[in-house]
């Protein structure tokens, strides 16, 4: 049942802000999770979807099958997330935005750059969560009468349509990461420029074709790589 603490904060700041600041509780907790995953992803090398794949199983309690991929990960993760931002008001944090997001999560697992920008973001939309929360936190302990709660409340829409969770995220849209993101899932990724002058000698990747490298960089095949290559002329 209810606790004495949060019938006052019910009766004191009203439903919408009691639940507002309790679920700035469950973003701190949450950044945590977050902070577990960067490590996770960091250490996982070429088993970055698997251990992705079991974070979420972990964290959201979805029951994805053994083979379930980064795509269904991704959007367990999106469905669990959606509503909790919802939670903390609209503004720049719009469905579109976290729709996009999980769109690109498996794209941004594929890279180093991407899985920075993957717990980043995440743990954006979680420290978004407690600023709200932190502004409920303000006017509960100044005792602001109804009279000021008007006041709160332009500093809650400020701040909801100011400050943007997804701005690293919109960040890697706009770079050669992001470029990479959009491209088929068949373009292949390469460690290093090495790897790809040895590929375009053996075959794998012609004139004009497309790579991505670990770093989020994009690029084709140009006549001046494919020269470089074909005389053997190392990067």
């Amino acid at each position: 049942g209810e606790t004495e603490f949060n019938k006052h904060l019910l009766g004191a700041v009203g439903k919408d802000w009691a639940k507002l600041y309790e679920d700035g509780t469950e973003a701190r907790k949450e950044r945590v999770m977050y902070g577990r995953l960067g490590n996770l992803l960091e250490r996982s090398g070429t088993g970055t979807n698997v251990a992705f794949t079991n974070w979420v199983r972990e964290y959201t309690g979805v029951a994805l099958g053994p083979k379930a991929g980064a795509a269904e990960a991704a959007n367990a993760i999106i469905n669990y997330v959606q509503p909790k931002m919802r939670v903390a008001g609209s503004g720049s944090t719009s469905d579109a935005d976290l729709r996009a997001f999980g769109r690109a999560l498996p794209s941004l697992l594929s890279t180093d750059e991407g899985k920075r920008v993957i717990v980043e973001t995440l743990g954006g939309m979680s420290q978004y969560r407690i600023g709200a929360a932190d502004i409920v936190g303000e006017y509960i302990g100044a005792g602001a009468p109804d009279v000021r709660k008007g006041e709160y409340m332009s500093k809650l829409n400020d701040y909801s349509s100011t400050v943007d969770p997804f701005g690293k995220f919109k960040e890697w849209q706009e770079s050669q990461g992001g470029a990479a993101g959009k491209a088929p899932t068949s373009v292949p990724v390469f460690k290093s420029e090495a790897e790809i002058f040895n590929a375009i000698r053996s075959g794998k990747l012609k004139n004009g074709g497309e790579f991505r490298t670990n770093d989020g960089s994009y690029g084709t095949v140009n006549d001046a790589i494919w020269s470089m290559a074909t005389q053997s002329r190392m990067p």
